[in-house]
């Protein structure tokens, strides 16, 4: 009996290079510029997360907010990924964790869509991505592989270090995002199995295959990977 390929289950993270992610996969290419586009305003943060306007202004003075800001004396102006890293926020939040610990690495490093590249592909092939973090010196994005156990939202706190930690799951938090998200040309379905489709501007989106079959791509050429 052959051992299970230690590749098993693995998807390719998305080249963080825009060249060259619209060269080697220009589906995912479009599905990143839409979810990076900075096209939304307060109204619709309010509308999808469910924030009023005095939480986002408070979050605004705790910088809690990322996104960039419109025309002089207006709100800011957020893209899908910042919603998104906003939802993660207000997750963690629910939790009691103060607001100190907020601003700091955890909601700038979930804020900008750095981690897009390695998590986006496991959550849109309908897999669970967990974010682990003490919110101070690490903040990790876990991917198990196919058929590893899910974990339930968990905080433990270690008794001889008073140091909060979180594992938080990260698809119930998509899953309830994308239900209220509700915008005209960019319509999202899952499949049985929990797959993403995509819909934008009315035409269906095609995403390049991102399974790990040990090949290490280049932009004119795939070369086998050498053992």
């Amino acid at each position: 009996m052959m051992a299970e390929s230690p590749y098993q289950g693995r998807l390719k993270p998305l080249p963080e290079n825009t060249k060259v992610l619209r060269q080697l996969y220009p589906g995912w290419a479009v599905l990143v510029q839409k979810l990076t586009d900075p096209a939304l305003r307060a109204k619709d943060v309010r509308r999808i997360l469910g924030l009023t306007y005095r939480q986002i202004y408070h979050w605004d003075t705790r910088k809690l907010l990322w996104a960039r800001q419109a025309f002089f004396g207006e709100w800011h102006r957020f893209s899908i990924a910042d919603i998104f890293g906003l939802a993660l926020v207000k997750k963690v939040a629910q939790l009691g964790v103060p607001f100190d610990l907020l601003k700091n690495s955890f909601a700038v490093r979930m804020g900008v869509p750095n981690y897009l590249w390695r998590g986006l592909p496991y959550l849109v092939a309908g897999r669970e991505a967990y974010i682990y973090t003490d919110f101070e010196s690490f903040l990790y994005w876990y991917m198990p592989n196919v058929g590893s156990p899910r974990n339930d939202l968990s905080v433990p706190l270690d008794s001889e270090t008073p140091r909060l930690m979180v594992l938080l799951p990260v698809r119930p938090v998509l899953t309830e995002l994308l239900e209220k998200l509700d915008l005209p040309d960019f319509k999202v379905s899952t499949n049985p199995d929990g797959m993403y489709s995509f819909e934008i501007g009315g035409v269906p989106l095609r995403l390049e295959d991102l399974t790990y079959t040990g090949e290490v791509e280049t932009l004119d050429k795939t070369v086998r990977k050498r053992k």
